[in-house]
């Protein structure tokens, strides 16, 4: 989606950010907003509510 930035991180190489978004699963998608967690899914994601979620962050 436009006006998103999506950044790949692997726990291996920077394992800082397991603590740093109390990451214990994978795969684990968290958008934010305004540096702020806004939404959270891990495992399972739902496409759907992500969409949803992605969409209300832009507008």
């Amino acid at each position: 989606m436009e006006g998103l930035e999506a950044v790949l991180v692997k726990i291996e190489d920077i394992p800082q950010i397991q603590g740093r978004f109390l990451a214990f699963s994978a795969p684990l998608v968290v958008l934010l907003k305004n540096g702020r967690e806004f939404s959270r899914q891990a495992r399972f994601i739902d496409f759907t509510r992500l969409k949803k979620d992605a969409e209300f962050i832009l507008n």
